[in-house]
């Protein structure tokens, strides 16, 4: 039972992870804009990293790392897609607001 528990505590690990990547790519390189641009950087990222741990020996080189950390990734791009998104929607509804209240003076 125990062991079960930090596996599901790595996994969310994992995950969480690359949040943040999956966030801040696409806001500081515009080429990341798209979900498949921003999941292909991570899953090389996080494959880069998987291979160091297996060169150097160091912890645990894992497939299911690297699936996980690009879903971490697509879960933090759809937070920055939503954010994004809903931002411009208030962004052109104050303009319109704006462009009424200067059409009345």
């Amino acid at each position: 039972m125990n062991g079960n528990v930090s596996l599901g505590e790595q996994i969310i690990y994992n995950i969480a992870a690359f949040f943040p990547f999956g966030i801040f790519l696409p806001v500081l390189i515009r080429k990341m804009q798209k979900l498949w641009r921003s999941a292909a950087a991570a899953a090389v990222l996080s494959a880069f990293i998987e291979l160091t741990q297996l060169i150097f020996k160091c912890g645990l080189c894992e497939l299911d790392d690297v699936i996980n950390n690009t879903l971490g990734a697509a879960i933090g791009y759809g937070i920055w897609k939503g954010v994004s998104t809903a931002v411009n929607i208030l962004r052109k509804s104050n303009l319109r607001e704006d462009t009424k209240t200067s059409r009345q003076y």
